[in-house]
């Protein structure tokens, strides 16, 4: 039995209210899953195939993607991401090498 595409499903709904309303789906790529996620400002981060070595960054209210972000060294198991707002930047939990990588949200990576 084969699966069906796999995307990424964003919800949004009130913070007092139990009720979830579907608003956007990101598509899947090449029929590759996603194996991190997170949101920061405007932004919202997936890794969907670490051995790529990069993070893809879609615009939170459109679900667009806007740039993606190199992570050098990366191995090809990416278990988790998590961004930090205070220091503007991106941690990405790599299981392959023991280690966690610190991708900056300044420059050309800038948060909006």
């Amino acid at each position: 039995m084969s699966a069906g595409p796999m995307c990424v499903i964003l919800f949004i709904g009130a913070l007092l209210t139990a009720a979830a309303t579907l608003s956007h789906v990101i598509p899947s790529r090449r029929g590759g899953g996603v194996a991190a996620v997170t949101s920061l400002a405007n932004d919202v981060f997936l890794v969907r195939d670490p051995s790529l070595q990069r993070v893809e960054v879609y615009d939170a209210v459109s679900c667009a993607l806007s740039r993606l972000i190199t992570v050098h060294g990366l191995g090809g198991t990416a278990w988790g991401l998590a961004s930090c707002a205070h220091f503007k930047c991106l941690y990405v939990s790599d299981r392959s090498h023991h280690s966690i990588y610190r991708a900056e949200l300044t420059g050309t990576n800038a948060v909006i």
